[in-house]
């Protein structure tokens, strides 16, 4: 009887260390829970930023490349210009060499 007693009472002492391991486990589970659950969110709040920093760079490269396009077409109308002003000036030195020569001729 004295060691079915002292049976019990080991089983005892053993099942409260399971029961405090238990615990303790769950304790820990829950930590590591509520950890995970703080990264998670870190990091769908970085994602966010992420993403809005991407779009801003998206919105930036579009005016840039709006701004492209622009000075691209201001390039454009000044070479026409150019190209215009060129002829026009190849005209009138033409028309003013022909009345130098004609100049000359009447002279």
């Amino acid at each position: 009887m004295r060691n079915d007693i002292a049976e019990l009472k080991n089983r005892a002492r053993d099942f409260q260390a399971l029961k405090d391991q238990y615990r303790y486990l769950e304790n820990q589970y829950k930590q590591v829970q509520m950890e995970k659950q703080k990264t998670e969110m870190e990091s769908l709040d970085k994602i966010s930023k992420d993403r809005q920093e991407i779009d801003r760079f998206i919105r930036e490269l579009d005016q840039v490349k709006q701004e492209n396009v622009q000075a691209e077409e201001e390039q454009m109308r000044l070479l026409e210009t150019i190209f215009n002003t060129e002829q026009e000036v190849s005209q009138r030195s033409s028309d003013l060499a022909g009345l130098r020569s004609k100049s000359n001729i009447e002279d």
